[in-house]
């Protein structure tokens, strides 16, 4: 588990670093529901939110896609988290044909966490509104007064701010559980602190060989 977490974290270190406007995560278990792990790898390698910048005339705003992107027809996303107390301001839900959500979900929270904007299927049990393989959902918020999209990736960064996911039918025995994830990520300023350390490391370690 250790290794997998750091493996996913310098992984959205480096999206974060290579693109500006927009920037594609994936999600981590934080709940053990299946004990194999096969369920926390669908929703892994299956499920991705791009943040992009979509401010325009009337303001700053940061929009968030959630895609289903895998090949297991049976997973879908249930219902979406965000958790932040300070940057982000009022949503609009972009649904498309197929998908349908509403603000509000249920359960209303992650466990362990307390979700700031939450949203879940219209129509609960609703597998068919949910975000199915080769379907998206796009949640738009108005950065509030003075916050710019470039905060909102920094809160990602720094853990200010979280997006969570409810995930159901998780592979056969699983369809009425959910697995809970969320994304993993480190500080920028300790990743560059290990990242320095890993260097000035090796730099002892040549000088030694050529002695």
């Amino acid at each position: 588990m250790i290794i997998r977490d750091s493996i996913l974290a310098i992984s959205l270190l480096t999206a974060f670093s290579t693109a500006s406007h927009a920037s594609t995560l994936n999600f981590n278990c934080i709940t053990a529901n299946d004990i194999s792990g096969a369920s926390c790898e669908i929703a892994r390698d299956q499920m991705t939110v791009v943040i992009t910048d979509a401010t325009d005339g009337t303001g700053d705003k940061a929009l968030f896609t959630f895609n289903n992107i895998g090949a297991d027809l049976e997973a879908f996303i249930s219902e979406i988290y965000f958790i932040d107390d300070t940057l982000l301001g009022i949503a609009s839900i972009n649904n498309q044909a197929g998908v349908q959500f509403t603000s509000g979900a249920n359960p209303a929270n992650l466990p362990g966490y307390s979700a700031s904007a939450s949203f879940s299927v219209e129509n609960k049990p609703g597998a068919s509104n949910g975000i199915q393989a080769g379907e998206s959902l796009g949640i738009t918020f108005d950065l509030l007064d003075g916050v710019t999209f470039s905060d909102t990736k920094n809160a990602l960064n720094t853990g200010a701010l979280i997006i969570g996911i409810h995930a159901q039918g998780l592979g056969a025995g699983l369809d009425d559980s959910f697995g809970e994830s969320l994304i993993t990520t480190i500080p920028i300023p300790a990743a560059a602190w290990l990242f320095g350390s890993g260097l000035i490391g090796l730099m002892g370690f040549a000088k030694r060989k050529k002695k």
